[in-house]
C-alpha cells in the first residue's frame, strides 16, 4: 500500500477507490460469449505506471460455439438481444498485503 501512495501521491482509499471503477462485462450471443473489461480511465493508468505495473488485458475469457453449433449460428439468425451481465469490478483491490487478483462476486 506504501508503495502505491508514495508514487500516486494519493492515499491509499482514493486508489482503491479509481481502481474499483474498472468493470468487466459478459456478453453472451449464439456465436459465443466474451467477458471484455472497461476501458483503463486516465487516472487508473497513472495509477498502474506509478509503481510500473502492466494494465490487465482487456479481454478476460472468450468462448466459441462447439463445431456442430456452427451449422445452427451460420443458417439462420435470431432477433433476441443479447444477453448482458455487469459484474461489480474486474479486479479486487485489497485491503491489506495481499496482492491484486481477479474477483468472482
Amino acid at each position: 500500500m506504501r508503495a502505491i501512495e508514495s508514487g500516486t501521491g494519493d492515499p491509499w482509499r482514493n486508489v482503491r477507490n479509481e481502481l474499483d471503477r474498472m468493470h468487466l462485462v459478459t456478453m453472451e450471443t449464439a456465436e459465443g460469449r466474451v467477458a471484455q473489461r472497461s476501458t483503463t480511465t486516465t487516472s487508473q493508468a497513472e495509477i498502474l505506471r506509478a509503481p510500473d505495473i502492466a494494465e490487465p488485458g482487456r479481454l478476460l475469457d472468450f468462448e466459441l460455439p462447439a463445431p456442430h453449433a456452427w451449422s445452427q449460428v451460420s443458417g439462420s439468425r435470431s432477433n433476441t438481444a443479447p444477453k448482458l451481465a455487469l459484474v461489480r469490478s474486474a479486479w479486487s483491490v485489497p485491503t491489506s498485503g495481499a496482492a491484486a487478483c481477479p474477483s468472482t462476486p
